[in-house]
């Protein structure tokens, strides 16, 4: 879990990326238009070490780092509760990824890239870390805010950050009225139509939410199994 408290509110991104030219300007623009700062870092190892001592709003990864997986290492930051949103910077081919991007990170963009397309990329996220009075709704213990993609935990006080995903998919449950959902229907709702994003998909999602979400993960009492689909309870 995140050592976040409510207050603490400021946006901030770490950029994985072994092309120092690159870094440098992405860098330099993402702080002079949208006021973010910006950590850079060489490798997994040491991103692993910044992440260790602060959470970050968007974590950016460019996939040509020589030595890191990228699905296991995605895992790790999700699992990690310090990050809101990871975004790929992702070559046309990449041979090492086997499963749909969408499955492994929030957004990703192709190289060659035009900076402005990434700047509007990381902008459109920052923008909804703003903070606001009231929780958007309560699921168990917690208190959801919609507009940072975090659960407060009421008697703590404690963190705990969403991806964009785990986000819709808490919010398309709680709108559907404590109705039980279809895979299909939060794989639609959620991704859109996609030929390459499967049920397995949204799987994984409901498991990385319980794993935050569930006083025990195992036996889950919020976001439980139902006949036909996923029902969303106790909010």
């Amino acid at each position: 879990m995140g050592t976040e408290t409510a207050n603490d509110s400021m946006p901030s991104i770490l950029l994985i990326s072994q092309d120092l030219d690159l870094s440098e300007i992405v860098s330099e623009q993402t702080e002079r238009q949208l006021g973010a700062g910006v950590s850079t870092v060489l490798s997994a190892d040491a991103a692993q070490e910044k992440i260790h001592r602060a959470a970050f709003d968007i974590i950016i990864i460019d996939e040509a780092i020589e030595g890191i997986g990228i699905k296991d290492f995605c895992d790790s930051l999700y699992r990690s509760n310090q990050v809101h949103s990871i975004i790929l910077l992702a070559s046309a081919v990449d041979s090492r990824i086997t499963v749909p991007l969408e499955s492994i990170v929030d957004d990703y963009i192709r190289k060659p890239f035009k900076l402005a397309s990434l700047i509007v990329l990381i902008k459109s996220r920052l923008t909804r870390f703003a903070v606001t009075n009231a929780p958007t709704f309560q699921i168990g213990r917690f208190d959801y805010f919609a507009s940072r993609w975090v659960l407060v935990e009421r008697s703590t006080n404690q963190i705990i950050r969403l991806t964009e995903k785990e986000a819709e998919i808490l919010e398309y449950l709680e709108n559907s009225s404590s109705a039980v959902v279809s895979r299909d229907e939060l794989l639609i709702e959620v991704w859109g139509y996609n030929s390459g994003v499967t049920t397995h998909t949204v799987e994984t999602h409901i498991y990385r939410l319980r794993q935050k979400l569930e006083i025990d993960p195992t036996n889950a009492q919020c976001l439980v199994t139902a006949p036909g689909g996923y029902q969303l309870i106790n909010s």
